[in-house]
């Protein structure tokens, strides 16, 4: 994530990935710079049996300004 324009009262801003209620991809930015980023890319492996549900989150808890947010999962399925 990357904040593109300042904001007037800072707080922090987060993005997460949660795959069957375990985060999986966890990133927050706590800078008011434009241009500031925080990311996290892991390699991370989970079994996602059927039914399972893979969740984007983001927030930004800052008035005025913007954050841009990518959040991504890539999956694989195997059969039996």
């Amino acid at each position: 994530m990357i904040r593109a324009t300042a904001a007037t009262a800072l707080q922090y801003a987060y993005a997460h990935v949660l795959a069957r209620n375990n985060y999986v991809v966890y990133a927050e930015l706590y800078v008011n710079t434009p241009g500031a980023t925080d990311a996290m890319n892991v390699g991370q492996s989970i079994i996602a049996l059927a039914g399972s549900v893979i969740t984007g989150y983001s927030a930004d808890l800052s008035t005025g300004g913007t954050i841009d947010y990518q959040l991504a999962a890539h999956g694989i399925e195997f059969d039996a």
